[in-house]
């Protein structure tokens, strides 16, 4: 089934005009790079794709939270009729160059190493949440797109932000404006129009949401029980790349944290790739507000509920404040607006959709 028709074909969206001619957009990257699949199946001239209408190297499409950018990601993914493609978070990929780089650092250019060797395997990259706010990530960023387009790995990526206003106010800047114009040359940019948050259209379930003050330490427990039964550990550590973090439960598929020790001091968000991948329910008691004094686990609360959205994990929040209102701070307020989207979306039904379940296998 093409995009488009999937896209009409879910019942239960608001099939709103500026998502339908993002659809066609979407739907003539398809063709191109179903056109060029086949011309390499079949060692096919470039004639071949003298009537397509596609010239960049992927999409870019930014907007508001809750405007079903990821929504249309996912969908592209899933409709494209190809086998060497992927979907990630972009994080993910950050983590898997940082480390394949410390494997290479003998190398004179360990960057366009690594991307032909990702070439050999991959065309079509879709990776969603693109921000950046480490001074590591963004020195590292220009030559990897740099050489992913120069490799022709296409891509489609969402953000919240326009090109022009990433990592904006970062350390070092100006040795990053070379990727935002490499993004503003190859890829398509798109804006999705504002108008209602569709997470906030959804029936809300109480399932992820809890208030501290009636779901106490014993209702949690309860919980925590009734989905494990009795093989757990207690107040026991897990072990994540080699470090030790606390935890009240942990069974096969379940574990739970308490907020300053899995948003504290020595979390990263790589330890929440790991963990997210380990376990599909995770119980996070005792969340408190997050002000001005707080940036730090606030950064790190925002990337735990990315992380946990994006491997469609279960989630237990318990907290005696509005989660609307956990975070008091300035600096992230953008980033902490995507939060409480998300929290919306984790409490709907939907969450665990087929389309999403199968996207993120």
């Amino acid at each position: 089934m093409d995009i488009l028709s999937k896209y009409l074909s879910i019942d239960g969206i608001v099939k709103e005009p500026s998502q339908l001619l993002i659809i066609q957009e979407l739907s003539l990257l398809q063709s191109h790079l179903v056109a060029l699949d086949k011309r390499e199946i079949k060692f096919l001239n470039i004639s071949f794709l003298k009537n397509e209408q596609w010239d960049n190297k992927g999409m870019y499409l930014w907007g508001d939270v809750g405007r079903g950018k990821t929504f249309l990601m996912d969908l592209f993914f899933e409709t494209l009729d190809i086998k060497n493609k992927k979907r990630l978070h972009f994080h993910h990929l950050l983590d898997e160059i940082h480390e394949k780089l410390k494997e290479r650092a003998n190398l004179e250019n360990p960057i366009e190493d690594i991307v032909k060797s990702i070439a050999k395997e991959v065309k079509v990259i879709c990776f969603d949440e693109f921000y950046i706010e480490d001074i590591a990530d963004a020195m590292i960023l220009s030559k990897l797109l740099e050489n992913i387009f120069k490799h022709n790995i296409y891509l489609v990526i969402t953000s919240n932000s326009e090109p022009s206003e990433l990592y904006k106010g970062g350390l070092q800047r100006e040795l990053f404006l070379p990727a935002i114009d490499s993004i503003k040359k190859h890829l398509k940019v798109i804006n999705i129009s504002k108008g209602d948050d569709h997470r906030l259209r959804k029936n809300k379930s109480s399932s992820y949401l809890m208030n501290s003050d009636i779901y106490h330490d014993i209702k949690l427990e309860e919980y925590f029980k009734s989905i494990n039964g009795s093989n757990y550990k207690k107040d026991e550590c897990i072990i994540i790349r080699g470090r030790k973090i606390e935890s009240r439960y942990f069974g096969d598929d379940i574990i739970w944290f308490d907020f300053l020790t899995i948003c504290g001091d020595k979390r990263s968000k790589n330890d929440y790739i790991d963990i997210a991948k380990k376990y599909k329910t995770i119980i996070i008691s005792n969340v408190i507000e997050m002000n001005l004094g707080m940036e730090n686990e606030a950064r790190r609360f925002i990337a735990l509920i990315d992380e946990l959205y994006d491997q469609n994990t279960n989630l237990i929040l318990a907290t005696n404040r509005d989660y609307k209102n956990l975070y008091q701070g300035d600096k992230l307020k953008s980033e902490y607006e995507r939060t409480n989207s998300r929290l919306i979306e984790m409490q709907d039904n939907d969450y665990k959709s087929e389309l999403r379940n199968n996207n993120l296998k």
